[in-house]
């Protein structure tokens, strides 16, 4: 996969369905490189996702969807304008149940 020259992705266990033009991933982690965190300290888990093609009969369109289950991103991977609120809040992790990119 493209995205792991840019950035440390890792998983457990990964299943493609060519039909539906899906990938899934499960036990994910992901460790970017934003240029705030001067310490390498940025993290993000998630239990599982699945990236999918959104318009697979029409190739000349990239549309793409990422859904991932049971986020936790590190406060480190929040940018100065917002690692300032999440401290004072006493967050160092954030969570969510479901995170949903489309990219059209």
């Amino acid at each position: 996969m493209a995205l792991r020259s840019q950035i440390d992705l890792r998983w457990s266990d990964m299943a493609v369905d060519a039909r539906r033009g899906a990938v899934t991933l499960r036990e994910v982690a992901v460790y970017p490189d934003p240029p705030h965190d001067m310490n390498g300290n940025c993290a993000v888990f998630a239990s599982g996702g699945t990236i999918q093609v959104m318009d697979f009969d029409r190739p000349e369109r990239l549309s793409v969807g990422l859904s991932l289950r049971a986020v936790s991103v590190d406060g480190a991977c929040l940018p100065p304008a917002a690692a300032m609120p999440a401290r004072m809040m006493g967050l160092d992790m954030i969570d969510s149940p479901l995170v949903r990119i489309d990219l059209d």
